[in-house]
């Protein structure tokens, strides 16, 4: 597909989502997980939100992350570097436009349907007219880094917080 162009058909009612996240081109846990979280993400009814998804690989060096990519992946980029500098350069006006939502994710975020409410988080994000939106990683009451992936939730509440950090589950 080129540049800022749909996997999904549009119409002026369906809400277009453009997801993008960075991982790393290794062959680990962490990015079978990404890839079956993005499958089962990318099979979830479309009948309101289509759904694209660009992915880069931040080592800077194009790589095959996986012989079939799920469906609406329709770009990846291998811009080195952190995920501003990927952003700024494929996340251009130009490549944005198509999109109402713009939704910048973690390659470690619980993705599948059972973990993930994406179309309420998708309608709450427009609804609010939210700038940006970001998932609170906690385990269990304990805050846990990333490298724990298995423990990673979220309790698919959104709450609007005034200051941060917040102190609930979830916010926007």
């Amino acid at each position: 597909l080129s540049e800022g162009s749909s996997s999904s058909s549009s119409s002026s009612s369906v809400i277009r989502v453009l997801g993008a996240t960075a991982t790393t081109c290794k062959k680990d846990l962490a990015n079978k997980l990404l890839l079956e979280r993005l499958t089962a993400l990318c099979a979830l009814p479309t009948d309101s939100i289509a759904l694209d998804i660009v992915i880069n690989i931040h080592e800077g060096a194009p790589c095959q992350l996986a012989p079939k990519l799920p469906s609406c992946v329709v770009h990846t980029s291998s811009v080195r570097g952190s995920k501003l500098l990927f952003w700024r350069t494929v996340l251009t006006p130009t490549f944005t436009r198509p999109y109402h939502v713009v939704w910048n994710f973690d390659n470690d975020v619980r993705l599948e349907p059972s973990a993930f409410p994406f179309h309420f988080a998708i309608r709450a994000f427009v609804e609010s007219k939210a700038a940006m939106s970001q998932p609170c990683v906690s385990s269990g009451g304990k805050r846990q880094n990333s490298g724990h992936i298995p423990n990673l939730r979220c309790n698919a509440q959104l709450h609007r917080c005034k200051k941060f950090p917040s102190t609930s589950p979830c916010y926007m």
